[in-house]
């Protein structure tokens, strides 16, 4: 597979519109990549490549597993958007992950009120690191004076110049609170997508790539369970779809997952249950109408079942979230209520140590994931935490992990690449049967 990394100078530049242009204009299958822990982002290459991206993380998978994730894609052609500018959060950043990867990259610089200083721009990120900055791709230029004098600068600088996108053609994805949304909930114009890709060299973007494959030999010893394998449920619909590609992957290997709606289903026979992040608060309604999951909810945690929740998922095993001024009543498995604000509460990664055993990990065993919300939880005086934070806040600005029963909740989102904890909780769903 022939590989291309597509960064920023910055956040907000437009690399996301940009990626999609490129991947909506290459000619062959485009396997879709995003650099972090993002979700909604990798939604929209889904849209349009029809295909499951798959994150690139170095701070939750760690170099070996950033390589094992690429390898597992399928296509004539990787795709990778960046995160936030080339070199930002430098050990975490997309130039790290070009540099693991041996891949070029092709920068994306906002020409806004600029001409030869862009090419300047583009320069100084050329030479601050040891990446290959293969070429540019211009965003918003105004007028054809302007993109001369853009393309004078680039060719004095001996950079390639890769495409531009129109001032008046330039589009955003929607946003809200937790970001932009998802692809399935405002599908791109195409026509406008059509428009952007058409000012692409896509045939000298093609020539960029660059052919890239790693002798890893990675075992698929922890990917399976030979013999009695068992259900889990896993809540699957707009309230709760914060799932990497490689941990449904994993949990497709090592169990017989049942996906259903919390929203309006039954509560499927399962012998443990997963709950992903998302946006319950915008369906809470629902939720908080559909008892008979929720007490059956209740009664398989009640029996031992193995229960865990992600940030969305820990929200709605709560006793109740409070949404714009009204409580509403959720699974009420664990000892704790959620406040919804209009402000962030946490964003960064983090690094959880077990103090106890809990579904997804053992005593003494350390976790790594990421978090980001826009709630708070007040947890009650009988609340049993599972895990203390070596970094990030969690449910409490020192510990994660509310445990009842055999039902766990965090607010940190978890990646399966390199950690065993969907193992884990796969064997305590099969033992607890």
């Amino acid at each position: 597979m022939r590989g291309i990394v597509i960064a920023g100078t910055s956040s907000g530049i437009g690399k996301t519109t940009i990626t999609l242009a490129v991947m909506n204009a290459l000619r062959g299958e485009v396997q879709p990549y995003k650099v972090g822990p993002d979700y909604i982002d990798p939604s929209h290459h889904k849209e349009i490549t029809e295909k499951p991206s798959r994150n690139l993380d170095i701070f939750m998978m760690d170099e070996k597993g950033v390589r094992e994730n690429y390898s597992r894609g399928e296509g004539d052609f990787g795709v990778i958007e960046g995160v936030m500018g080339l070199y930002d959060s430098y050990e975490e950043s997309t130039a790290k992950v070009a540099e693991i990867l041996d891949l070029p990259v092709i920068l994306v610089v906002d020409a806004t009120n600029g001409m030869e200083s862009v090419a300047a721009t583009a320069l100084g990120f050329k030479e601050y690191g040891e990446v290959d900055v293969a070429g540019v791709i211009v965003n918003k230029v105004s007028s054809k004076k302007q993109l001369e004098g853009i393309k004078d600068g680039l060719k004095r600088a001996e950079i390639d110049y890769l495409g531009m996108v129109q001032y008046e053609n330039e589009f955003e994805i929607p946003s809200r609170h937790l970001g932009l949304y998802m692809g399935k909930e405002n599908p791109l114009d195409e026509e406008k997508l059509n428009k952007v890709s058409k000012n692409l060299k896509i045939e000298e973007i093609t020539n960029k790539t660059r052919e890239k494959s790693f002798n890893l030999n990675y075992s698929e010893e922890n990917d399976h369970i030979d013999e009695d394998i068992p259900k889990i449920g896993v809540a699957c619909d707009p309230a709760f779809n914060f799932y990497y590609t490689r941990n449904i992957e994993i949990l497709s290997k090592i169990s017989d997952p049942v996906f259903f709606s919390p929203i309006e289903d039954e509560l499927p026979l399962a012998d443990g249950y997963y709950f992903g992040g998302g946006y319950p608060e915008l369906y809470i309604k629902n939720l908080s109408e559909n008892s008979s999951i929720k007490d059956d909810l209740v009664d398989a945690a009640s029996r031992g079942k193995p229960i865990f929740g992600e940030c969305g998922g820990f929200m709605y095993l709560s006793d109740k979230i409070k949404y714009k001024g009204e409580n509403y009543k959720m699974a009420g498995i664990l000892p704790v209520e959620i406040e919804m604000t209009d402000s962030l509460q946490s964003v960064g990664y983090s690094r959880l140590k077990a103090k106890k055993d809990s579904p997804i990990s053992d005593k003494g065993e350390y976790i790594k994931g990421h978090e980001f919300h826009y709630s708070k939880s007040h947890l009650k005086k009988d609340a049993k935490t599972v895990f203390d934070m070596k970094r990030g806040k969690g449910v409490n600005g020192k510990e994660d992990g509310v445990i009842e029963y055999n039902a766990l909740g965090c607010y940190t989102h978890l990646h399966g690449c390199t950690q065993g904890y969907l193992n884990k909780f796969v064997y305590e769903a099969r033992e607890k049967r």
